[in-house]
């Protein structure tokens, strides 16, 4: 009997190795969302430059339970807004995301499917490589 308990044990360890290693990803980066992995600052990215960066000099950083996160500029001349709908607890994972963004005095709004390409603390790196769009997003709440 206890010769088939431990069979059964080594079954039941194999079978969760076996489940815990398919369950990881190993996300493949382009070299477009490589580049933009390696930018620190919240804000939104378009063709691997900042159209709105976050400065603790002059912007400040907001975030809701519901998943929206913005970056504006402390006079409000300039703002980045995500609205992000979907699981971001996942690397390889796919939102989508309602980007509004007012540079300018030009109001811009596009909606992506964006990809989670990194996760830091409480940073997320989201990106679409068709548009070569990515927004980076920090989670204060």
């Amino acid at each position: 009997m206890s010769k088939i308990i431990k069979t059964l044990a080594y079954i039941c360890i194999a079978a969760a190795a076996i489940t815990f290693t398919s369950c990881t990803k190993d996300l493949e980066l382009t070299q477009k969302q490589r580049e933009f992995t390696e930018m620190l600052q919240p804000g939104l990215v378009t063709n691997g430059t900042y159209t709105m960066e976050y400065s603790s000099e002059n912007c400040q950083l907001s975030s809701t339970s519901d998943g929206k996160y913005r970056v504006m500029t402390d006079d409000q001349s300039r703002y980045m807004e995500a609205n992000v709908t979907g699981n971001m607890k996942e690397l390889g994972t796919s939102v989508n995301v309602h980007l509004k963004w007012y540079l300018n005095d030009n109001l811009n709004q596009k909606e992506l499917t964006m990809i989670v390409s990194k996760m830091e603390n409480d940073t997320y790196w989201l990106w679409n490589e068709e548009e070569s769009t990515g927004v980076i997003i920090r989670k204060l709440i």
